[in-house]
C-alpha cells in the first residue's frame, strides 16, 4: 500500500518496494534516489549512518509527505482495531483496556523518558529484538532519546 500511495503522490516518479531492513543503506549506496522513512526512527538512524560515513546533514533532504501535492495522511498517531474486536462486550473491554494501557504508557514515557528508554531496551532483549538486522535502528542512547522525543 505504501508503493501505491507514493505513486499517487509522485506520479512522474518510478516507485518500487524496497526491503525494509536495508532501505537506509540502499539510499546511501545509491540503489534508490529516495526512500519513504519514518521520522521517529529511520530519519534519526539515517543521520547517524551518514555521520559515520563522513557525510554532512546538508546532503539529506527530508520532505514530509503530508501536504506534498494533495496528500492528507492523517494516521500517524492512530491505533487501529479490527471490527471483530468490537463485536461483543468482552472483546470491546479488552480493546478498551489495551488503549488505556497504551495511553498510560505514553504519559509515563513523557514524564520519565529515561525510564521509558530503559524499558524499551529491556523489552528488546527479552523479545530478541536487539538482534533485529536492519539499518533504521542505531545502538546508542542518543538515538533512543531522540526517537522517543519524536514520538
Amino acid at each position: 500500500d505504501t508503493v501505491e500511495l507514493l505513486q499517487r503522490i509522485f506520479p512522474r516518479q518510478k516507485v518500487v518496494a524496497s526491503p525494509r531492513a536495508t532501505k537506509n543503506t540502499d539510499l546511501l549506496n545509491g540503489t534508490y534516489a529516495g526512500i519513504q522513512a519514518y521520522t521517529t526512527t529511520e530519519v534519526p538512524a539515517l543521520h547517524r549512518w551518514m555521520m559515520e560515513r563522513g557525510m554532512g546533514d546538508h546532503e539529506l533532504v527530508v520532505t514530509p509527505l503530508e501536504g506534498t501535492g494533495e496528500a492528507q495522511l492523517g494516521y500517524s498517531q492512530t491505533l487501529f482495531v479490527a471490527n471483530e474486536c468490537l463485536e461483543d462486550n468482552d472483546r470491546r473491554h479488552i480493546a478498551k483496556a489495551f488503549l488505556e494501557a497504551t495511553f498510560e504508557g505514553w504519559q509515563a514515557a513523557i514524564r520519565d523518558p529515561d525510564q521509558a528508554i530503559q524499558a524499551v531496551v529491556e523489552a528488546q532483549k527479552m523479545l530478541g529484538l536487539d538482534d533485529e538486522a536492519n539499518d533504521h535502528w542505531h545502538e546508542s542512547l542518543e538515538f533512543q532519546t531522540e526517537m522517543l522525543s519524536r514520538c
